[in-house]
C-alpha cells in the first residue's frame, strides 16, 4: 500500500496551541475533502491524542497521512493559497514511504 506523508506547519512557535491545531485540523479536512482526499492523523499528532486525549505540549507541527493514489500536485497549492508553508514531503509518488 503506497502512502505519502505531508507535513505542513500553519505557525511556528514554541509548543503546541491545542485550540490552533483543532481548527488547523478541520482547515486542512476542508482543503483535503474539497479534492475528495482521506486522511489520518499520524505521527506524533496521533500518538498524542491517542495516549493523551490531546496533543504533545512541546509538538510544533500536526502530521498527516493519505494514500498515494488521493495524491493530486495541485494540494500543495491549495494548502499555500490557504496560508500554509509546506516545510517537508516524505516519500515518492512512484513507491510511497
Amino acid at each position: 500500500m503506497n502512502r505519502f506523508r505531508k507535513i505542513f506547519r500553519r505557525k511556528k512557535k514554541a509548543g503546541m496551541d491545542a485550540e490552533a491545531a483543532f481548527l488547523n485540523i478541520v482547515e486542512a479536512r476542508n482543503i483535503l475533502k474539497r479534492r475528495g482526499v482521506n486522511f489520518w492523523l499520524t505521527d506524533g499528532t496521533l500518538l498524542g491524542i491517542y495516549r493523551g486525549g490531546n496533543f504533545i505540549a512541546h509538538d510544533e507541527d500536526l502530521d498527516f497521512g493519505a494514500f498515494i493514489d488521493d495524491f493530486d500536485d495541485r494540494l500543495i497549492l491549495d494548502f499555500v493559497d490557504e496560508g500554509w508553508k509546506l516545510y517537508n514531503i516524505f516519500g515518492k509518488r512512484d513507491c510511497g514511504l
